[in-house]
């Protein structure tokens, strides 16, 4: 009788710790969530300052974005190199892109080779959160995504759901004065 007793106090002792630890757990996350917008693992994202909506994978195992474009062409300018290169959406618009050169990357790929990206800032907005991140640029035809989002953008203000796509609303802008940009605009057409 005292051994069944025994056991019956065991199992409540467990009983109320797990749920003291899913409690625990439950607190932490939404504390952690706090002030953050979820998104899903696919979304619409923005580039600025003029809209130009392209299709994203938000990808929290990359620190930093990349960027699909075709007709990439440097040149340089007042002594820096500069890359002009054209995006072309799933709704059939084009826009055509003109920025500085900020660095260049080495990226190691999948089989060992190693890639030289330029990297050019630009303005992103996901889910009426805009941010002026640093993006590589390469020619990612064959793949899904025009953008990959990277930590960099996501860090601090996004959790992201796996289970989930679209999840993000339309609160961007229709456009960014160079003030929402910053002290100096790119230099952006859209076609």
């Amino acid at each position: 009788m005292m051994i069944a007793a025994h056991e019956n106090q065991t199992r409540a002792v467990r009983r109320f710790l797990v749920s003291l630890l899913i409690t625990a757990t439950m607190i932490i996350q939404g504390e952690a969530a706090q002030g953050k917008t979820i998104t899903g693992w696919v979304e619409d994202v923005y580039i600025y300052p003029e809209v130009f909506v392209i299709r994203a994978k938000i990808d929290t195992g990359a620190e930093n974005s990349s960027l699909h474009a075709t007709r990439i062409s440097f040149y340089k300018y007042q002594g820096k190199r500069w890359l002009r290169f054209r995006l072309d959406n799933r709704y059939g618009e084009t826009m055509l892109i003109t920025k500085p050169v900020i660095r260049t990357v080495r990226i190691k790929r999948h089989l060992g080779e190693v890639q030289e990206r330029p990297v050019i800032r630009l303005g992103i907005c996901l889910s009426g959160i805009t941010k002026t991140v640093d993006v590589n640029v390469v020619d990612r035809s064959g793949f899904d995504y025009q953008l990959l989002l990277g930590r960099s953008f996501l860090q601090n203000d996004f959790l992201v759901d796996p289970s989930t796509t679209d999840k993000s609303n339309a609160n961007c802008k229709k456009t960014l004065t160079f003030s929402d940009y910053g002290k100096k605009g790119p230099d952006i057409e859209i076609h």
